[in-house]
């Protein structure tokens, strides 16, 4: 028993290397972190930099029209424009969609190019572009429709974000170990979805279930978040390796377009 009890107090006493480990491990991660918000920070502000202008150019050359039998709005975007040059190219948003799932698709398949420097931040950029350009010309709808939509967008976002990413940085409860559980909350809001609406649909009360399942929509996609962001800051049991940074940014800045995406279409017209 005497044994087992100094064995005990020798496993407990850590040495000046375990220390030393723990607080290399400490700094590696923070490095990490930095790393990955530094990253999604200019990720961010090319799209930004993408959607600002297009989003101007739609309010000053566009008009709309509303059908009086049928009570079905028209918009027209008149040129010369950036909007209008994007509505009549619009090849060029295929060309972007393709080019964004191929990005992704390469980033997360190859973790050896993903963590090749510089080949993977010129992945990422194209990735970036790709999306920004997919984003701008959904904007144009919704701006051409609903001015003030995009930014009521961009700030819902932006407030959801900030809370999701505090709630993560010092929440002790585990989300990385409940990615199972969000992934059969999406496949089921996804199949009911697509069962119900069409019965709403018929009855006419569609705009009402409509908005519900975007706020359930927005809801998993914050619980996804937060277990991303558990991932990049690795306090859970499972945890992204600091070589995973362009991973970790491609993962939150998907996270927080999809949210973007639901937000206008929750506040656009209908």
């Amino acid at each position: 028993m005497q044994v087992g009890e100094g064995a005990g107090r020798r496993h407990q006493n850590h040495s000046p290397l375990d220390w030393g480990m723990k607080h290399a491990d400490h700094a590696d991660r923070m490095g990490f972190i930095k790393k990955v918000y530094s990253i999604l920070f200019v990720q961010l502000a090319i799209t930004a930099a993408c959607v600002v202008p297009v989003v101007l150019s739609t309010k000053n050359n566009s008009y709309c029209i509303v059908n009086p039998i049928t009570s079905y709005e028209t918009c027209t975007i008149t040129g010369p424009s950036l909007a209008y040059w994007m509505e009549k190219n619009w090849g060029w948003q295929i060309a972007a969609f393709f080019g964004a799932i191929t990005t992704e698709i390469t980033l997360i398949c190859a973790r050896h190019l993903a963590r090749k420097a510089p080949i993977n931040y010129i992945i990422l950029l194209i990735f970036t572009i790709c999306e920004a350009y997919m984003l701008s010309s959904t904007c144009i709808y919704y701006a051409a429709t609903s001015p003030g939509t995009v930014m009521q967008a961009f700030i819902g976002t932006a407030m959801i974000v900030l809370a999701c990413t505090g709630y993560a940085f010092t929440a002790k409860n585990d989300f990385t170990t409940k990615g199972a559980f969000v992934w059969i909350l999406a496949m089921t809001l996804m199949f009911c979805g697509l069962f119900f609406l069409p019965l709403f649909w018929a009855t006419g009360h569609v705009g009402f279930w409509y908005n519900v399942i975007l706020v359930l929509c927005v809801f998993i996609l914050g619980i996804l978040l937060i277990h991303d962001t558990q991932l990049i800051v690795g306090k859970g049991r499972w945890r992204l390796g600091i070589d995973d940074y362009i991973l970790g940014a491609l993962i939150l800045f998907v996270d927080i377009i999809t949210i973007l995406y639901y937000m206008l279409m929750l506040f656009g017209k209908k």
